[in-house]
């Protein structure tokens, strides 16, 4: 990414909520905050350490030596959008294996805006209802549903965005908006 985009922004991190250490469990190619994942979520990859929870499901009796996991300190996303002065997204992918609606808390709607939303609501291995609760969530916030039957993810849209249907045609280096690679500048 430094090569191909060195004005491009990343930062790994932790986001919730709130401030807090949660149990980030590591099982194949699944990981995730163990806190925020479904009980069928959690039958499926992490049903040994469900066996050790008393009633079943009771995450403050598990025996957590039974997984793979480690303590991971998390953050609000609005701290890390206002320390780089993100005002603006065009477009935001949303995959955190069940603490979506956690994170989207973790966000100050009147700082940043997005254009389009992209969030996985796969209801078999969410809560109750999900998909409806962060729909109605963004809607409150100021975003229509476009579709909840891509694949695993529902799709959103800033009531005020107004999409350009093909930026930069007429500049002769880009093509739709995208710098040519023989061209090392920005359109």
């Amino acid at each position: 990414m430094k090569e191909k985009s060195p004005s491009a922004l990343s930062i790994n991190s932790c986001i919730s909520q709130t401030d807090k250490l949660y149990h980030y469990g590591i099982q194949g190619m699944v990981g995730g905050l163990i806190e925020f994942m479904s009980l069928s979520f959690l039958e499926l990859f992490y049903s040994q350490l469900l066996d050790t929870t008393e009633p079943r499901g009771n995450l403050s009796s598990a025996n957590w030596s039974v997984i793979n996991y480690q303590y991971v300190k998390c953050i609000p996303l609005k701290r890390i959008l206002k320390r780089f002065r993100l005002t603006h997204i065009n477009y935001f992918i949303l995959d955190v294996e069940g603490s979506e609606l956690d994170v989207l808390n973790s966000i100050d709607w009147s700082y940043t805006t997005f254009d389009i939303l992209c969030i996985e609501t796969e209801a078999r291995l969410r809560l109750e209802n999900y998909p409806e609760k962060v729909e109605s969530f963004l809607i409150e916030k100021g975003y229509s549903l476009i579709s909840s039957s891509q694949g695993r993810n529902s799709w959103y849209k800033n009531n005020n965005f107004v999409p350009i249907p093909k930026p930069g045609l007429n500049v002769e280096r880009c093509w739709n908006g995208a710098q040519r690679i023989a061209f090392n500048e920005s359109c």
